[in-house]
């Protein structure tokens, strides 16, 4: 029986996460056993079943460290709150895990934008430990659909010295296969989108109104980004309210709001976000009927779902617009990192729908969505035949895994 190890996932109260996760168990041989390391181990079985066709899934808790070991950890964070090396992780991968890591007969690892400084360097050391570790032990690592900005000159070399150990790398934009290649020509590396293309849409088994009788605009708005980019709060609030209430009074359009991240008591909730925002414009009555505020415990596929039924899409967040596309839907990003910029340049060939997340405090957002709804370039039949070609680049990344 096939054995194969999944890292880089966090849990599925990301969806992006969810979705990547469920397209590389579909892409798995049948009959494999997959074990799946989370960093959710509750949450996750509610949306990760154990048997997907003929395929066992096994999700494993990342973080189940011993006792003496978690308290070592806090202390040294006490003492050293700059320590960056995140020593759950080397410990839990080198003691709980290494037989896992051995025993596989392949390991895959979800890139996504994990090895990059966009996060701060904390991050960064965290997911670049895994991939070192996991190459010490087994040398047929895959590391599928990464996003790397430019690093600086030590996180460069080391994260070379990785992905040299790697069986082999994909890129999910251009640039960053461009760049891989500049580290170093003999990385094993290629392009091809992010596995998220493939996700299957599946509709809500909730009762979600969606369909009215005008254009329906979906919103990914990121709770996320205030911290990301050290954004005021009151400012980016005020920035979206605004944006959102000029969208109603111009094209007297439906706005449905779609959280595709939430976790509780935490800054990175976009429910929460979306929701101030919401109690905000339903002060006006010409906007309180225009807004519909999706739940925050659907499915990855369920999201990809309600945002198929929209005409148009703008999101903060990757693979929400990743799902707008994937269905022919002519979406805008707002860019704050080289993911989403490469990404749509890639997609569209140009980047005429990427706008910079200052550019929604300058009020451009507008434009830009009036721009998308002249664009001819921009008819969903040719969006549609884009995303079959994308399906069938991420298809032939799984032929490579052997």
């Amino acid at each position: 029986m096939l054995k194969v190890l999944i890292l880089g996932h966090i849990n599925c109260r990301n969806k992006g996460d969810e979705a990547i996760l469920k397209v590389l168990i579909d892409l798995m041989p049948q009959g494999a056993e997959i074990e799946v390391i989370t960093e959710d181990l509750k949450y996750d079985r509610k949306y990760i079943p154990e048997r997907v066709d003929t395929k066992h899934v096994r999700l494993l808790n990342y973080y189940k460290a011993g006792c003496c070991q978690r308290i070592r950890n806090k202390i040294l964070r006490t003492l050293r709150p700059s320590l960056s090396l995140d020593g759950n992780m080397t410990f839990a991968l080198t003691q709980s895990f290494r037989k896992n890591l051995e025993s596989a007969d392949f390991i895959v690892m979800s890139g996504r934008d994990q090895l990059t400084e966009c996060y701060g360097q904390i991050s960064f050391n965290k997911w670049v430990t895994q991939l070192e570790i996991a190459t010490r032990y087994n040398d047929r690592l895959f590391l599928l659909g990464c996003s790397i900005d430019t690093l600086s000159a030590q996180n460069e070399k080391r994260l070379k010295a990785a992905l040299l150990k790697a069986r082999f790398v994909t890129c999910r934009e251009k640039a960053t296969f461009y760049y891989v290649r500049s580290l170093d020509e003999s990385i094993p590396c290629g392009y091809a989108p992010d596995p998220a293309f493939l996700l299957k849409p599946c509709q809500p088994r909730k009762d979600v109104p969606l369909k009215q009788n005008r254009v329906s605009i979906g919103m990914s708005l990121s709770g996320g980004l205030i911290g990301y980019m050290k954004l005021d709060k009151a400012q980016y609030v005020s920035a979206w309210t605004r944006a959102i209430h000029d969208m109603v009074q111009k094209y007297d359009c439906q706005i449905v709001l779609v959280p595709h991240v939430a976790v509780p008591e935490n800054r990175n909730n976009d429910y929460d976000l979306s929701k101030l925002i919401q109690e905000r414009l339903n002060e006006d009555p010409d906007c309180e009927s225009r807004l519909t505020l999706i739940p925050p415990d659907l499915s990855a596929n369920e999201y990809k779902y309600i945002i198929g039924q929209c005409d148009y899409f703008i999101g903060c967040r990757t693979h929400a617009t990743i799902a707008a596309l994937s269905q022919g839907i002519p979406a805008i990003v707002i860019k704050y990192s080289r993911k989403a910029e490469g990404i749509f340049r890639d997609f569209y060939g140009h980047t005429d729908y990427v706008l910079p997340i200052e550019g929604l405090f300058e009020n451009k957002l507008s434009g830009k969505l009036e721009l998308l709804m002249q664009d001819k370039r921009c008819l969903k039949n040719v969006l549609l035949m884009q995303a079959e070609k994308y399906r069938d680049e991420v298809r032939r990344t799984c032929h490579l895994m052997k």
